[in-house]
């Protein structure tokens, strides 16, 4: 399974997600690529990244207060957020790139958000991460036709519907 190959280490599928993914992929007859990256920008691989970030953190600053990572888990969400001109939570809308994530304003905003969502673990906060980007107009990347995807190809098939319909009786979550 071709497709399977190459995540980045914060994604981890068991074998029993791979073959139940691999019939989903075989049934849509979707490349190797494009399931590839579909399954990258999932939500719950995006969930994975931020666990793995809040523990690399806890890791690198040991006996922090929790609201000191999480804060840092948001900010670097943002800077990704800002880099791709999307937004999250209002944030970037608010601060465009131009302010500095250090920015006291920035960090008071996001020191905010967070006490008044109540996220109080790095589920909670990735759970709202994963929520807020599914407002997003969605990307796919087109299916590769000699000329290759880019990125100012949009899927507009429905394909990315269906994949993602089709992921529901898979779960991508840690549990599964």
């Amino acid at each position: 399974m071709e497709w399977a190959k190459e995540f980045p280490e914060h994604i981890r599928l068991t074998p029993y997600q791979i073959e139940r993914l691999e019939i989903i992929r075989s049934a849509l007859a979707v490349s190797n690529q494009e399931f590839h990256f579909h399954i990258l920008t999932h939500a719950e691989c995006s969930k994975m990244l931020q666990r793995e970030l809040h523990r690399l953190l806890k890791d690198a600053h040991l006996g922090m207060p929790d609201e000191f990572y999480l804060l840092q888990v948001l900010a670097s969400r943002l800077e990704t957020a800002r880099i791709s001109n999307t937004d999250l939570f209002g944030l970037a809308a608010t601060f465009p790139s131009s302010v500095p994530i250090e920015d006291q304003r920035l960090v008071t905003a996001m020191v905010s958000l967070i006490r008044s969502r109540r996220w109080h673990t790095i589920d909670d906060l990735a759970n709202a991460i994963a929520d807020d980007e599914a407002k997003l107009p969605e990307y796919v990347a087109a299916p590769v036709d000699g000329r290759g995807a880019t990125p100012d190809r949009a899927d507009t098939s429905g394909r990315s519907r269906r994949l993602s319909a089709r992921f529901e009786g898979c779960s991508l979550s840690r549990r599964a």
